[in-house]
């Protein structure tokens, strides 16, 4: 459910930044933006914007309550817009500009995302294939001639194989796991 809640959070995150923008370059302060996002948005982003408001309202800075909100939903992207902000605010400059470059940079790295998913789709469904190949194969055998399997697995040198074939199975699914992730 928190991996479900944070993958929501961050798909509504490009449009939340493009909001804020917006607003600032309307003339609105950024604690008005935020009060804008809380009433735009849907939850979980409204909720958390609204938590930060209030947080900000009963004395903490902005960017406490941001970053406050950025280590409770353990989110990259939002660490790094928090920072982004909060190097803004030291340094100067235009932040909707710099809100709106944060949140092209998340468009693309989601699209780059869906991207390699889709084209390692054929591996890992191969790589399950594989993996659950044997198991059937067992399965079906143990159906068709049962005996023929019962006599493996009365033998220890039956059990021995049947133990490094699941070791091997456990080593070739990790190995498969780990050929498939791509880092983004």
């Amino acid at each position: 459910a928190i991996e479900r809640r944070r993958a929501r959070f961050e798909e509504q995150l490009p449009e939340v930044l493009n909001l804020i923008a917006g607003s600032l370059r309307a003339g609105w302060g950024l604690l008005q933006s935020i009060g804008l996002v809380t009433e735009q948005m849907q939850p979980p982003t409204s909720t958390e914007f609204g938590r930060v408001q209030t947080e900000a309202r009963l004395g903490m800075s902005v960017e406490d309550a941001l970053q406050a909100m950025a280590e409770r939903l353990d989110s990259d992207d939002f660490r790094w817009t928090v920072s982004a902000i909060g190097i803004q605010r030291e340094v100067g400059g235009n932040l909707a500009e710099v809100l709106d470059i944060v949140a092209t940079t998340m468009r693309d790295r989601a699209e780059l995302r869906r991207h390699i998913k889709a084209l390692t789709s054929e591996g890992r469904l191969s790589g399950t294939i594989l993996i659950l190949l044997p198991i059937v194969e067992l399965l079906v055998l143990m159906l068709i001639n049962r005996t023929y399997m019962l006599a493996m697995f009365s033998h220890p040198f039956g059990w021995m194989l049947a133990f490094a074939g699941v070791g091997l199975l456990l080593i070739g699914a990790v190995w498969l796991r780990r050929a498939m992730a791509v880092e983004v």
